[in-house]
């Protein structure tokens, strides 16, 4: 089962080891992203094969802009096997923390 969570929370988990997902698209990601997150785009063919190179073992904090995709792709890796699987449920319009944004 998914966990919705708060801002909060997630940075809570975030500081005890916990792998940030982005699931947005490449423009998106252009605007900035939660520190260290890593980018697999739920509208990518190959999204299922890309969330199993992910250690399912771990905690993983997913997002997106407004939470409804990062939760659709929380459902998506419960269904692969992930046991611990957080969906930020305000997305990155209702982030608290830092933003970085990666030159290309």
């Amino acid at each position: 089962m998914v966990k919705n969570i708060s801002c909060s929370e997630f940075i809570d988990f975030m500081n005890k080891g916990g792998v940030v997902v982005d699931v947005r698209t490449e423009p998106e990601v252009a605007e900035g992203v939660i520190p260290n997150a890593i980018n697999i785009n739920l509208n990518d063919p190959a999204f299922p094969q890309k969330i199993e190179k992910l250690d399912k073992s771990k905690k993983h904090l997913v997002y997106c802009h407004s939470g409804q995709r990062s939760y659709f792709a929380s459902n998506i890796m419960i269904q692969a096997g992930f046991n611990d699987v957080c969906n930020l449920q305000c997305g990155i319009i209702g982030w608290e923390g830092d933003i970085v944004k990666y030159d290309k």
